[in-house]
């Protein structure tokens, strides 16, 4: 009753309605009366042959859907990427930044390139609203390249061209970041290698790794548990620190405040900012801070510590410890409280990650598992699999539900029931669309479905 009551106070009617009518609307009208209403005129007397059409069409489309592929999320299409660079373990800041310079150097000749910013040490700054920076070490630079276009088109065939050329880099792991949509994750194919036994785990993970760079299409392959660092272990002589009368937690303090430094003071400036005032051994201080080779910790420091006894006596720390450089895996993973190690890789342009899992996943069925050494997918697949579950069971209740009101709109079961026979020939225009574009059948063309 309200909507009537303020049309007639506020709506004016217009003596030459059809002049200032809109072009658009008098075009749609002009389609209903005339176009529209013949062709509905039509099916109407011929319904087997316009029924026969239709599913002719369904097949149709059907049979292209799987042409399509299927994905979690498409590319974002940003006129951006990374570029991430990675030295060996313990490589200094100074060789970081010369990588990462002559990084630079490749990428903006190209015209394609905008602009390349760099960051040494650490992680640029959150970028997309997915990308969260993480990893702060000296042997490590990320830069990210700015460009004069996002098109898919211009942008894979660039990208591959640059892994070429990144690959044949000595000393450095160069990998090139594309930007997605949706939600942060590691990388769109990865298989974890599980297991109690360590030393199984590790030979198992080499092989995984080797099937993944065997298998086309895949790209950055990474397996961070076959990255062994060098650790350096302090022995120290108990029997002789107890007849030199120093404490074991005195060579500790020693060591740490010579190789790391001991905060003493605080500096604050005049924009009221602190700064801590560390001191430490002066061939000891780290590249991180100084940018400065020389100054990097190294093993003849510790010929140079002396430690104080209990009696005043100064001893020299290299007659009280020995030292042992052992190797030790650098990144130590869990999934479900069970040990694994988890080989990613990311995707060439043109490729999915479906059917890429799939070959490495018929390749992994036939190889001879150590016992007690399984594997598990995750990645994309992983993920599209546990979002597409929740979401079609959504899209059962969702039908339900319409079906109950329609039926209690109708008061009949067949009527809805003829409502429902049409939803299978929407499918055909959301294929049609997603081919004509060239697009996945992602998690966001499944949500559009679900609209429909």
């Amino acid at each position: 009753m309200l909507t009537p009551l303020l049309a007639s106070l506020f709506l004016k009617g217009q003596k030459d309605q059809k002049a200032k009518e809109p072009v658009m609307l008098r075009v749609v009208q002009s389609f209903a009366h005339n176009g529209y209403r013949t062709a509905l005129v039509y099916a109407l007397r011929h319904p087997w042959q316009i029924l026969t059409i239709a599913i002719m069409v369904l097949a149709g489309s059907i049979m292209l859907a799987g042409q399509l592929g299927v994905s979690m999320f498409p590319k974002a299409e940003k006129p951006m990427f990374l570029v991430n660079i990675e030295l060996p373990e313990g490589s200094s800041f100074d060789q970081t930044r010369n990588m990462s310079i002559k990084v630079e150097e490749i990428l903006k000749p190209y015209p394609l390139v905008r602009s390349v910013a760099t960051n040494v040490g650490k992680d640029n700054p959150r970028i997309y609203y997915n990308i969260f920076p993480k990893r702060q070490v000296p042997n490590y630079a990320q830069l990210v390249v700015r460009l004069h276009t996002g098109k898919l088109k211009e942008v894979e065939p660039f990208v591959d061209e640059l892994r070429v050329q990144f690959a044949q880099i000595p000393g450095a792991r160069i990998t090139i970041k594309e930007l997605l949509q949706g939600p942060p994750y590691e990388a769109p194919v990865s298989i974890r290698v599980v297991g109690d036994d360590l030393d199984k785990v590790l030979l198992a993970s080499r092989d995984v790794e080797k099937i993944m760079i065997d298998t086309p299409g895949t790209v950055n392959v990474d397996n961070p548990i076959d990255k062994p660092k060098i650790d350096l272990h302090v022995n120290i002589n108990r029997e002789k620190a107890a007849m030199y009368g120093v404490a074991i937690q005195s060579i500790d303090e020693v060591i740490r405040a010579s190789l790391v430094g001991v905060t003493v003071s605080q500096f604050r400036d005049e924009g009221g900012d602190d700064y801590p005032i560390i001191v430490r051994y002066q061939g000891s201080a780290s590249e991180a801070y100084e940018g400065i080779e020389e100054y990097r910790p190294r093993i003849e420091d510790f010929n140079h510590m002396v430690v104080k006894s209990a009696s005043g006596q100064l001893t020299p720390i290299r007659q009280l410890v020995t030292l042992e450089m052992k190797s030790a895996l650098p990144r130590f993973q869990h999934h479900m409280t069970e040990r694994m190690a988890r080989v990613t890789a990311d995707l060439k342009g043109g490729y999915q990650a479906d059917p890429v899992t799939n070959a490495i996943v018929k390749e992994l069925d036939q190889y001879s598992w150590p016992e007690g050494i399984s594997y598990q997918v995750g990645g994309e697949q992983e993920q599209r699999k546990e979002s597409f579950a929740g979401m079609t069971k959504v899209l059962l209740i969702a039908m339900l539900g319409i079906f109950a009101v329609l039926v209690l709109q109708f008061n009949s079961f067949s009527q809805p029931a003829v409502v429902f026979a049409a939803i299978p020939f929407a499918v055909t225009g959301m294929v049609l669309a997603l081919w004509l574009a060239g697009y996945t059948f992602s998690f966001t063309a499944f949500i559009g479905l679900t609209s429909l």
